[in-house]
């Protein structure tokens, strides 16, 4: 295992373990029970867990730019098996586009202020669309990563999607709805970059 590989993997665990300690501990430190009918973003002017839940934010953001190295290295081992050039920014830009999102969400709490409200939503999309772009630039360096690869990426999909109408149709709380989104895109997230890292190796070694 070359040493991007090493930190690679160091730094999705470490991600894995931040973000899932941090929410459980946010959600358990919650003065009001009632922030899983609305929005996880609740928890950011909660006065119980907003400090623990900001923390958690600012730590994502922090280990997705860390990311964005040892996948600029991935990609330039990739590149060399005819991959598309713009894949060569575009995953490293969207894990900095997410860690923004993750820190302005952070940074700009709930709040009743109109244009603090508007930061932290503005974060709180960019998060997704920069998952879109993971997405589209995984395809654009490595078309096919594997039948149960693209199995088990649209089955997260149509969760999220089957959770998300249950969270409008008022069956799941919206909280509820999108702590599973965040648990299915960072898992997603790790098998993405593991994936690719496994094709890069035998790539090298061919």
């Amino acid at each position: 295992m070359t040493g991007s590989g090493r930190s690679l993997r160091v730094l999705l665990a470490a991600l894995l373990a931040t973000g899932l300690l941090g929410l459980l501990a946010s959600a358990a430190l919650a003065a009001d029970p009632g922030w899983t009918r609305w929005t996880v973003s609740q928890l950011t002017a909660d006065p119980g867990a907003s400090g623990v839940f900001r923390a958690t934010m600012l730590g994502l953001g922090t280990l997705l730019v860390l990311l964005a190295a040892p996948v600029t290295r991935l990609i330039s081992r990739l590149r060399a098996t005819d991959a598309a050039s713009v894949a060569a920014w575009l995953l490293p830009g969207a894990l900095v586009v997410a860690a923004a999102g993750f820190v302005g969400v952070a940074v700009f709490p709930l709040d009743v202020a109109p244009l603090v409200t508007i930061a932290h939503g503005t974060a709180a999309y960019a998060i997704p669309i920069a998952g879109l772009a993971l997405m589209l630039g995984a395809r654009l360096v490595v078309p096919d990563l594997g039948d149960r690869f693209g199995r088990a990426s649209l089955a997260a999909i149509a969760v999220v999607l089957a959770l998300y109408v249950g969270a409008i149709a008022g069956a799941v709380g919206y909280a509820v709805m999108e702590l599973a989104a965040f648990g299915l895109a960072g898992a997603w997230l790790a098998w993405l970059l593991l994936r690719l890292e496994t094709v890069a190796g035998s790539a090298t070694s061919a």
